[in-house]
């Protein structure tokens, strides 16, 4: 007997070999999802199923010198604006068009204020950020999304406690990411610009004195 009016939707999900090479997982959402479970769950929480996620280890090599660029040039414009910039459209970020993306980036920013987390120490990770990401992040970061879920988690991270919900995902980070870019990426590259001008300096005072030495 022949039926009539909308008929019921089917299950059109089945299962296959996960995506990523030599994984042995079970891709058991095809095709929403071409990832076995684990990848999956990456793929969701960093925005790629393989890319090696760095660490605060990975950013201690730039420690010494962004520090020492922020110490040497704290009475600068440059940094007055920047804390500033920081603390009024960061920290006080606040959605403007009520999408769940901006609720969530506000919501994340006024958990970061309420850590009272030092500025300066805002600004240190940073600059750490984005010189790991001038010499790497060619080769770190597959897609702009990874950079900026990763920059987004890791100045999210700076406080002891942690203010990232376990249930965060690379596509909220990306928005809070691209929130940090607009508000500090000028200021941040225009460290890593100063960075070099002050290293060059100081090499050329350096082989000045040592030709000094020399003639002694």
């Amino acid at each position: 007997m022949p039926t009539h009016g909308r008929q019921p939707l089917r299950n059109k999900r089945h299962s296959g070999p996960c995506a990523v090479a030599g994984c042995q997982g079970v891709a058991r959402w095809l095709p929403r999802s071409p990832y076995c479970l684990k990848h999956r769950q990456r793929q969701y929480r960093v925005g790629h199923p393989t890319m090696y996620v760095p660490t605060v280890t990975d950013l201690k090599k730039y420690r010494a010198p962004v520090q020492r660029a922020l110490s040497r040039h704290f009475d600068s414009p440059t940094m007055r604006w920047a804390l500033r910039a920081l603390e009024r459209d960061l920290l006080n970020y606040r959605a403007t068009n009520g999408y769940g993306y901006e609720v969530w980036t506000e919501a994340r920013m006024q958990a970061l204020k309420a850590s009272e987390v030092k500025p300066l120490v805002l600004l240190q990770r940073l600059c750490e950020c984005y010189a790991l990401y001038r010499e790497e992040g060619h080769r770190l970061f597959p897609t702009p999304k990874t950079w900026f879920a990763w920059l987004a988690r890791r100045i999210l991270t700076t406080p002891r406690r942690c203010i990232v919900p376990t249930t965060s995902g690379a596509t909220q980070l990306k928005a809070c990411g691209q929130v940090i870019e607009d508000v500090l990426g000028r200021f941040a590259r225009a460290t890593l610009m100063r960075m070099d001008k002050d290293e060059a300096e100081r090499l050329e005072f350096r082989k000045s004195c040592e030709a000094l030495a020399s003639t002694r």
